[in-house]
């Protein structure tokens, strides 16, 4: 941490005049240095330094992802809009082509919306479909790996103990 050496106090320039019936004191402006020992300024740490930059990394993040929604919900009121415009059309068949348009341009939008900005569940099944599986005779293969590998340390620990028994025997004389 570093150390408060100095504190500058000045004047900001008013002075109380004999007017002014306020009991306050002077206004002074204080300024605080941190410096260390070579009377240089301390730096923040690399870790100070990494929290800054995440956290104006995340509110960049939430301001880029507000300003999309903001444009997507300017979008729907105005496709809205005109689903509500197109309701108001005296001729039957002109009123149903209009709506059926509105309605197919808000459908694409909250569709183009919905597969840019998914969901948590939606965006763990996106995830999900782009593994790769292996077929049944890679999952039979890695299954033999796992039980000669598994069969490999356990030998090894066998021999490992029988090892050390063998020394504790011999240093201590005991007979286990």
């Amino acid at each position: 941490m570093a150390k408060v050496t100095r504190i500058k106090a000045q004047d900001d320039g008013k002075k109380k005049t004999p007017k002014a019936k306020s009991t306050s004191e002077p206004v002074r402006k204080v300024s605080v240095s941190a410096k260390n020992s070579t009377n240089k300024r301390v730096a923040k740490s690399r870790l100070e330094r990494e929290a800054e930059r995440d956290l104006a990394m995340r509110e960049k993040d939430r301001a880029e992802k507000r300003a999309i929604k903001d444009a997507y919900l300017a979008k729907r009121d105005a496709a809205k809009a005109e689903l509500r415009k197109a309701k108001k059309i005296k001729d039957k068949a002109e009123k149903k082509a209009e709506t059926r348009k509105a309605k197919q341009a808000l459908k694409e939008l909250k569709k183009e919306y919905r597969d840019e900005h998914p969901g948590y569940f939606r965006g763990a099944f996106r995830e999900i479909r782009q593994v790769r599986w292996p077929n049944r005779k890679q999952t039979w293969k890695l299954t033999f790996a796992v039980i000669v590998y598994i069969l490999l340390v356990a030998l090894l620990l066998t021999v490992l103990d029988a090892v050390l028994k063998l020394i504790f025997n011999k240093l201590i004389g005991g007979n286990m």
